[in-house]
């Protein structure tokens, strides 16, 4: 079981590790700056590695857990939703049946 935990630990991890190479072309070592400690890819590979272990268990989704992990958990910090929004509103034109409703228009049922 352990290894099992592991294992997924670090599928989520290598995730993070993709996202981070793709988004910075670099891995970037923690450093102490004016006292204090920025942890730098380290810290995408344990917020990975955590988020591959909440998801449900498999080694692909714990990997796009890793992936994703690091920007879905600074989105929830920021409030920032405006952009997940226009993610599932142009998932939507292609051909998916997602609703999405606002408070000033809510949704109506289907006929």
């Amino acid at each position: 079981m352990i290894m099992l935990d592991l294992s997924i630990f670090l599928a989520g991890a290598c995730g993070a590790l993709v996202e981070e190479i793709l988004k910075d072309n670099c891995i970037v070592f923690p450093k102490i700056i004016s006292g204090k400690l920025l942890l730098g890819t380290f810290g995408g590979l344990l917020v990975g590695g955590i988020a591959g272990m909440i998801i449900d268990g498999s080694m692909v989704t714990a990997f796009m857990g890793g992936f994703m992990g690091k920007a879905v958990i600074m989105r929830l910090m920021d409030g920032n939703f405006g952009d997940l929004k226009t993610i599932f509103k142009n998932t939507n034109q292609t051909g998916l049946n997602i609703r999405i409703s606002d408070e000033k228009s809510p949704a109506k049922a289907p006929e």
